[in-house]
């Protein structure tokens, strides 16, 4: 498999968003994927997971192997943050899974779920407002059953 040049590659991804979003937002994406020293591809496969005849199992699996892909990611980027870099989860290759794929020269059965970006953060994070606990967790009580 060969690889791509970055900068055509960045290119070549956000022509295809221009279609379908503002000129500003694809310049702030291009500048945030140009700008960081690591982008990482997060791709999920179907290789080593358990194949089943009927849709609903097989869309289970695949839905468990997106969760697991997207736990990882996760989880990377919280070793990131212990070690006082930034990083940012960008969905786009979900809207362009096959531009990414033949851009990066990705294997045919990775489907391209996010492109993550590490560096240094330029400053602070956004603290955003969060919304009260009992607004986002729910409780189970067997005995109201």
């Amino acid at each position: 498999m060969g690889r791509a040049d970055p900068g055509a590659a960045i290119g070549r991804l956000l022509s295809v968003r221009q279609l379908v979003a503002p000129l500003a937002d694809v310049a702030r994406s291009r500048a945030r994927i140009a700008g960081a020293p690591v982008v990482l591809v997060v791709c999920v496969t179907m290789e080593e997971m358990d194949v089943y005849a009927d849709a609903a199992r097989a869309r289970a699996e695949f839905l468990m192997a997106v969760q697991s892909t997207a736990m990882a990611a996760q989880n990377l980027m919280l070793a990131a943050h212990s070690e006082g870099l930034g990083s940012c989860w960008m969905c786009g290759p979900l809207f362009c899974p096959e531009v990414v794929r033949a851009t990066l020269d990705l294997p045919r059965q990775w489907e391209p779920q996010a492109l993550v970006t590490i560096g240094f953060p330029a400053g602070p994070a956004k603290q955003r407002p969060r919304k009260p606990l009992n607004e986002v967790v729910g409780q189970y009580c067997a005995e109201q059953v």
